[in-house]
């Protein structure tokens, strides 16, 4: 291909390479913290779960995250889910504070 009729994504291929790696982690530990402290079960089992989830949920994450059109959506797409996330767990975290 020539360089004219290549299309120029944002952030290029390593971008979705880094969401892969480092944003899908994010977003597993998110899940992960979030399994832990809302399932209704008892704390040890409730640490367990949450933490063997997180290897799972990244592999999934990562692939997901690979499929996407460029780096840039990439990134947007496991920072937002992140954060929607983090949320409910800020929330609680701040009312155990009190």
């Amino acid at each position: 291909m020539s360089s004219k009729t290549q299309k120029q994504q944002p952030l290029g291929g390593w971008g979705k390479i880094t969401a892969a790696i480092f944003g899908a982690l994010l977003f597993s530990i998110a899940c992960g913290l979030l399994l832990s402290i809302f399932l209704p079960m008892p704390v040890n089992n409730r640490l367990a779960i949450g933490g063997i989830a997180v290897a799972p949920i990244w592999v999934v994450a990562a692939i997901y995250t690979l499929m996407a059109r460029n780096g840039l959506r990439a990134w947007g797409i496991n920072l937002a889910l992140t954060v929607l996330l983090f949320i409910p767990i800020l929330i609680n975290l701040s009312g155990q504070a009190q």
